[in-house]
């Protein structure tokens, strides 16, 4: 049976916890706005393919086409080109990809900022009843526990997969973007109390 002094210190953790959840009401609208519209990047790819697959080339990137085994032939019908009295024409060639992502450092700090919350509450709540506490506590983090697991739901599948190496204190989105900043300092506040 726990002392007195156990439950006041599980009481505080556990009011502080739900500080956290319950007294920025901001802090639902960003993780909402954050899962539903993440911030992305564009990823530049230059992939040989064949003429008839490219997109978008490059005249820069002809020439670094032209030299690759198997990218031009002779030919007697239409010509990209004339070279020693012959007729060429590309096969493949370099083709100029974009392609948003939404894998930045920022976006996996967010997924693994709920994922860690849950566990939290859910570590709590497990042991709420093990401890005499004047307020029952429970109902309350089986609703925030519901909410994070339904933003969980809504973040995209690769990004609930993603893993975090490092906390990305640095990145410039979670310290300028006022959503992001503010899940950053939700996260910090949780981290203190765990």
């Amino acid at each position: 049976m726990p002392n007195s002094e156990e439950n006041a210190i599980i009481s505080e953790k556990i009011a502080a916890l739900l500080e956290i959840f319950d007294a920025d009401p901001a802090l639902w609208v960003s993780l909402s706005a954050v899962a539903q519209n993440p911030q992305n990047k564009l990823l530049v790819s230059t992939p040989f393919v064949g003429v008839g697959s490219a997109h978008a080339i490059e005249a820069a990137q002809l020439g670094r086409s032209a030299i690759e085994q198997g990218s031009i032939e002779t030919t007697k019908r239409q010509k990209h080109f004339m070279a020693r009295g012959a007729k060429w024409r590309f096969l493949r060639v370099f083709d100029r990809r974009v392609e948003r992502s939404t894998d930045i450092p920022a976006n996996r700090f967010v997924s693994y900022f709920v994922r860690k919350s849950i566990q939290t509450l859910k570590h709590y709540a497990s042991i709420i009843p093990n401890y005499d506490l004047d307020y029952d506590y429970l109902p309350a983090f089986l609703y925030i526990i519901r909410r994070l697991n339904a933003i969980y739901d809504s973040i995209e599948p690769a990004m609930r997969r993603a893993t975090l190496l490092t906390l990305p204190l640095d990145d410039q989105v979670l310290n300028f973007d006022p959503k992001y900043r503010r899940i950053l300092n939700a996260y910090l506040a949780l981290d203190a109390l765990v």
